[in-house]
């Protein structure tokens, strides 16, 4: 469904009145993402992730390269996307069910206000799917952050995209919740079939979600390894203290870590020495 070519990103800092620095962020990222895959992208904090999300999102032009959709350039792809980040910003004058209704009447486009009884149906299903089955009248300020993020996931969906990006989504949670909301987006991609692509920085999260893991190289990045996941479906919370998964997420730690700006340097000075 996705295929990135070559491409390159930059962009200019200003230092002062007059200085100006760029920046290169990404180089020759190259990968291929197959119609309802799950893929997670991963690399050391900063390396340019978030970048290459909005990237793929069209909120960003690549300086070099191309992406396709379905075959097609992204300017002139025809998808659905969907899109959820790690702060929900959710309305707190809106109950939850309208906050997630709040999509289709932003996006309306072809008389999609008519069919609001319709997408009312559909969120109130999502709502259910995610365990909030009793909070459709509820405001954001009565649920906790691991509800209002579910409510975040259903409002990204409710439109069915056929592709749903995710940045950090559950950085700001805890571990436990963060887990629980793990099983909560592989029933929603189970139930729906999109394509999604994960970033971040949690390598247990990536394994434990994906089919693949990309790992990125420090800035500029560039993916330095695929890590094909195949554990079967659906995942229980127990798989991540198998020996199989530990040594799945020491791997790729070992790739991260190697990467970090820290450890080039003490390795070039290690160099530098003998």
């Amino acid at each position: 469904m996705i295929e990135i070519k070559n491409l390159s990103f930059s962009y200019i800092t200003r230092e002062g009145l007059f200085r100006r620095t760029k920046v290169d962020v990404l180089r020759n990222i190259n990968l291929k993402i197959k119609k309802n895959d799950f893929v997670s992208i991963i690399g050391p904090s900063g390396c340019g992730k978030s970048t290459l999300f909005r990237l793929i999102a069209g909120l960003e032009k690549p300086i070099t390269g191309e992406i396709r959709i379905n075959g097609k350039e992204l300017e002139q792809a025809e998808y659905d996307i969907g899109l959820a980040a790690q702060n929900p910003i959710l309305l707190p004058w809106r109950t939850n069910l309208n906050n997630i209704l709040l999509v289709p009447e932003v996006a309306d486009n072809g008389g999609r206000k008519h069919r609001l009884k319709e997408y009312e149906k559909t969120a109130k299903e999502l709502l259910k799917t995610v365990g909030l089955e009793g909070f459709f009248d509820r405001r954001p300020y009565e649920l906790s952050g691991g509800m209002q993020q579910r409510v975040n996931l259903c409002r990204a969906l409710i439109l069915m995209p056929r592709l749903l990006l995710l940045d950090e989504p559950f950085g700001a949670l805890d571990e436990f919740t963060r887990e629980e909301l793990w099983l909560v987006l592989e029933r929603l991609w189970l139930k729906y079939s999109p394509t999604i692509v994960l970033v971040t920085h949690h390598i247990d999260e990536a394994i434990f979600l994906s089919n693949k893991v990309y790992i990125l190289s420090s800035r500029p990045a560039t993916v330095i390894h695929e890590e094909p996941i195949n554990f079967s479906r659906p995942r229980k919370p127990a798989l991540r203290y198998t020996p199989v998964f530990v040594k799945k997420a020491g791997k790729i730690k070992e790739l991260i870590v190697k990467e970090r700006p820290c450890a080039k340097e003490g390795a070039a000075n290690v160099k530098s020495l003998h």
